[in-house]
């Protein structure tokens, strides 16, 4: 039996305070402001991971801290309570590998994934302080690309650090590295090292097969004395394995302990394996404790002493540990398990099912990400979602369920209708599904024509539905396809090419269409009947590159374009037909901006500023790209990784979301809390904010509900002139300074909207408390 707990999350680091003054408290909720959650202080950053791949976890007290591929939390016992963990926080890093709790020292060992080491400092409740970094692998020079850590295993005051190079002897007192053992195949490749036992007289360590080409762990072994070098290679045996699934080793009582997948559990006794208990799972895994090892597999936990635990949860234990009469479980397919009274439960902060997301798509209130590509008609495995999807009001994550759809591949692009307040969403192969919010994706029939493996979705100024397919039917070769606002469906044999991976309409009824890598652009001309490739060429594009892997229209009606060589744009899309065309690259101190970088997405914002992601972080320019306004990468800001696969910014906050990491290895979704948001048609109502106001806040006020240019003036109570700006978008921003620069002091101050005409204005009150 099993259930799930979903817990609030609480983000590290930010406190609670109250608003001592009562009669500023009265003064504030009478200002008849609008205020609304979903706007966070410009400039702060969200990590949104997945909480379902348990890697480590380690019980400390009342608190539980667990970490997953790319998430990091902890759970209060006492309060049923969540707190998130990440660069925010304090850590140096992003991806932790393993977790050691040191409890003489009141401190948490936290390992990542590229060798980095952070000294969490523990409160006597178990909660968060200071952290101390120690990079030296992470930063070292000579050592091999790959540097993960696997496993850590405390004897005395030294960690011995089981890692893609060796083993590294870490001392606990003096924070630094005392020894290290470089592990090597025979052609002089490293042989990782996956974990380490020590019995009474020698180290064993698991390592991986001594060919790169052969299957199965390894074993071998150093005497444990002080007179014998752990570094000198000389020193360590190889020992022969008890099984070819050779899983997991441990010390009981002085002896080495192994478990070989599919067969059993083995201890070393003179010399020789003895199987003590015949296992048939697939998955078998033994971890230390201090009443003996804890014995795990696929399907139940055996805790001796307190008998066994199970439950459909329970698919792959990377870590147990031991809690009194209950254990708390890293399961790489689940998360954060509790065992308690035979059963499990699951304890997850919000996150989305998944790292891993080739697209992302955003429109009011909502964030859309995508699992699959265009092209891809990869199966979903099991329990893998549709595509998860997250709003912005709430904070909550949903997931689209292929089991109530009967789909078998993930949705690969998606389109929002306002006039019928639908979402559309497409498979490679699972055809047209439409979606009214909070209820389940139905199945739109196609017409016989229309393949059912759709390539990408785009709509545009009319309400059509613009659909590529990324193969054809016997009767139709064309590859383009509308619904019109009235539900009909037209197909366009102009166009019959099936590598079709992006729409782009612009607001001349033309399509920018974005073949696979290095197809250049297709322009078509669905009412004239015509269409024309876009290539290098000079007069033909003049395109950097015929490799491009974003396209946008931005708010002036220019197509920008992410080539593998920098960004450029074509100012005059209208002229698409004309004799000759050629995009012009953005200049940015007379220099072509983003030169020969190659750009992974581009985003636009409600100011009409760009945000393009590149493999070197996040550029946030100016509208037309002479300035460069922003940088984040992984170095300056909590950016989890360089690598930008996807951008999208949801239009009502402003909120740009990041999708990083190489394909494959994803760091998981992040999001920026920006400065513009989409402008209003019409003044109504003002979204000031924080307001009030307090001490302790050192940010940006945010002014939303704005039209496109506005006026903003602050004034003090006495009517005088604080500071004046125009809108980005919807949006204007005040750093809380005057028009000298100096800080402004507790009052109330009225903030006054004028239209760019002069034919609209709006008031609204902001207090200042200092």
């Amino acid at each position: 039996m099993n259930s799930t707990i979903y817990i609030v999350i609480k983000k590290a680091g930010l406190k609670k305070s109250l608003f001592k003054s009562c009669f500023l408290l009265v003064l504030f909720y009478s200002l008849f402001i609008t205020s609304h959650f979903a706007f966070s202080q410009i400039g702060t950053w969200q990590t949104h991971v997945s909480y379902q791949s348990g890697q480590s976890v380690a019980v400390i007290g009342s608190k539980i801290y667990a970490v997953t591929q790319n998430g990091f939390f902890y759970y209060d016992k006492t309060t049923n309570e969540t707190t998130t963990l990440s660069k925010t926080s304090g850590l140096s890093d992003v991806g932790v590998s393993r977790l050691l709790y040191l409890a003489d020292q009141k401190k948490l060992l936290i390992a990542f994934r590229n060798g980095n080491l952070d000294f969490l400092t523990l409160t006597d409740a178990g909660e968060p302080g200071p952290v101390a970094n120690v990079n030296t692998i992470v930063s070292a020079s000579n050592l091999p690309t790959s540097r993960a850590i696997n496993h850590l295993n405390r004897i005395g005051n030294n960690a011995y650090l089981s890692t893609d190079f060796g083993v590294v002897v870490l001392d606990l007192l003096k924070n630094e590295i005392r020894d290290t053992y470089f592990s090597q195949r025979a052609d002089g490749s490293p042989l990782p090292i996956y974990e380490t036992a020590a019995t009474n007289d020698s180290l064993y360590a698991l390592t991986g097969p001594l060919r790169s080409t052969d299957m199965g762990l390894k074993l071998r072994a150093i005497r444990f004395a002080e007179n014998v070098n752990i570094v000198d290679p000389a020193n360590w045996r190889t020992i022969t394995e008890p099984g070819l699934q050779l899983s997991s080793i441990v010390s009981n009582q002085g002896r080495l302990s192994a478990t070989v997948n599919g067969v059993g559990l083995y201890e070393r006794q003179t010399s020789k394996w003895v199987l003590t208990q015949s296992l048939t799972n697939s998955i078998i895994r033994q971890f230390p404790a201090t009443t003996g090892p804890i014995l795990a597999t696929d399907q139940s936990i055996t805790l001796l002493g307190f008998g066994q635990f199970s439950g459909s949860l329970l698919t792959d234990p990377r870590e147990v540990v031991a809690d009194g009469n209950t254990i708390w479980v890293a399961d790489t397919k689940t998360g954060l398990l509790f065992g308690n009274a035979g059963q499990f439960q699951r304890i997850a902060p919000e996150g989305p099912t998944r790292d891993s997301f080739v697209s992302l798509y955003a429109y009011p209130q909502t964030l859309v990400a995508l699992p699959s590509g265009p092209l891809d008609a990869t199966l979903l495995t099991a329990n893998q979602s549709l595509y998860d999807f997250f709003s912005v009001t709430s904070g909550r994550w949903n997931t689209g369920n292929a089991t109530t759809t009967g789909l078998t591949r993930g949705f690969n692009s998606s389109a929002y209708l306002p006039a019928e307040q639908k979402l559309y969403l497409s498979s490679f192969g699972g055809g047209l599904w439409s979606q009214v919010e909070g209820q389940t994706p139905v199945a739109v029939a196609l017409p016989a024509t229309i393949s059912p493996f759709i390539s990408s979705l785009a709509t545009d100024i009319d309400g059509n539905l613009w659909i590529t397919t990324g193969r054809t039917v016997s009767s139709q070769q064309a590859t383009l396809h509308v619904r019109r606002a009235d539900g009909t469906f037209q197909s366009f044999s102009i166009v019959s090419q099936t590598n079709i991976v992006q729409i782009v309409p612009d607001d001349n009824g033309f399509l920018w269409l974005r073949p696979d890598l290095g197809g250049g652009l297709l322009v078509v001309d669905p009412q004239g009947n015509r269409s024309r490739f876009l290539t290098t060429q000079t007069g033909q594009g003049g395109l950097l590159s015929n490799s491009i892997r974003a396209l946008v229209k931005d708010r002036n009606g220019s197509i920008w374009v992410g080539t593998d060589l920098g960004p450029t744009v074509f100012d005059s899309p209208y002229a698409a037909f004309d004799a000759t065309i050629d995009a012009q690259p953005p200049l940015l101190n007379r220099r072509r901006l983003l030169a020969n970088e190659l750009i992974t997405a581009i985003a636009v914002d409600g100011g009409n500023r760009k945000w393009i992601g590149t493999q070197k972080g996040v550029y946030h320019v100016a509208p037309d790209g002479s300035q460069l306004l922003d940088t984040f990468t992984a170095e300056n800001s909590p950016l989890p990784n360089n690598t930008v696969q996807a951008i999208a910014i949801e239009p009502t906050t402003g909120k740009v979301f990041i999708e990083t990491g190489p394909l494959g290895n994803s760091n998981g979704l992040v999001s920026y809390q920006s400065p513009a948001t989409e402008p209003s048609e019409t003044l109504e109502s003002l979204t000031i904010f924080p307001n009030p106001v307090r001490p302790d806040f050192n940010g940006t006020v945010g002014i939303n509900g704005l039209t496109e240019n506005a006026t903003v003036k602050i004034l003090d109570a006495g009517g005088q002139l604080v500071y004046e700006t125009k809108s980005q978008g919807g949006s204007a921003t005040w750093n809380l300074r005057d028009y000298r620069g100096r800080q402004v002091q507790t009052g109330i101050y009225l903030v006054v909207v004028v239209t760019a005409d002069g034919s609209e204005g709006l008031r609204g009150k902001l207090a200042v408390v200092r």
